[in-house]
């Protein structure tokens, strides 16, 4: 795969540095997005960097012999009569549920396509975490199969080796499962990208890339833009995952579609 040097490539106060392969990264992270980034960042990294100290305070806790403790069992959360908001349509059926690696072309077809003997699954969720190196080749390639996925028309042409004849693999776009997005922790940082010196969030930049490319598109066919984001086992962390999600209508506007957000 070629590469092209990026130690010069700067938009607004976002930076990237080190090589980065050429397969459509200009065309990615273009003006617009990169902008949203830059604004992302800036409102959500103060209360993600307390997040992880206060994470490093209490695991420095727990080794010195503290035991975990419930939270205040005597809030809302707890004795308040509430009920979460109604299931969207296309999140009701996830009997059969499936993952995999979302930098293999192959592989994510595989996974939102009928097998030989006729059955699929319900959601295909694909995965920039634990299945998968982040190496930039690998997370260039996931976003670029994750608008495939959605558009419908990605395709992967596998070369004839020995007795095996060549193959091309495509997408049936009107028998498919959903397509979750299964992003990095909020944990993780990507540090060859910098805003204003500091790195940015893995997570942030695989939710905002992914988001900005294909919710509007998502809900132009009637499909709801569904997320999986990871190591939000504390309340205050996934309340920093939904501060995300509802920071990210903020590039709604760049990609307008016909009706507003579903969330």
């Amino acid at each position: 795969m070629g590469k092209v040097n990026t130690k010069e490539r700067t938009d607004t106060s976002l930076k990237i540095s080190g090589e980065a392969p050429d397969t459509s990264i200009q065309n990615l992270l273009n003006k617009e997005l990169t902008d949203l980034l830059v604004e992302l960042h800036e409102k959500l990294d103060p209360e993600r960097q307390s997040l992880l100290w206060s994470r490093k305070v209490k695991q420095s806790k727990f080794n010195e012999g503290e035991a975990p403790e419930y939270l205040n069992k005597n809030n809302a959360a707890v004795e308040g009569d509430w009920n979460i908001n109604p299931l969207p349509e296309d999140l009701k059926k996830r009997r059969v549920e499936i993952t995999g690696p979302v930098n293999s072309a192959k592989m994510v077809i595989n996974m939102l396509s009928r097998n030989k003997s006729g059955d699929r699954a319900d959601m295909a969720m694909l995965d920039f975490e634990d299945s998968m190196k982040p190496s930039w080749p690998n997370i260039v390639d996931g976003y670029n199969n994750v608008i495939g996925a959605v558009r419908g028309d990605l395709r992967f042409k596998q070369p004839a080796k020995g007795d095996r004849p060549a193959k091309t693999y495509s997408l049936d776009p009107d028998d498919m499962p959903g397509v979750m997005v299964r992003v990095r922790g909020l944990h993780l940082n990507k540090p060859n990208i910098t805003i204003n010196g500091e790195p940015l969030s893995a997570g942030l930049l695989d939710l905002a890339v992914t988001f900005y490319h294909t919710a509007a598109l998502q809900v132009q066919k009637g499909r709801t833009p569904k997320y999986y984001i990871p190591n939000v086992n504390h309340t205050k962390k996934r309340a920093g995952g939904t501060a995300c999600l509802r920071c990210l209508k903020i590039g709604w506007t760049l990609k307008p579609a016909p009706c507003a957000p579903p969330f």
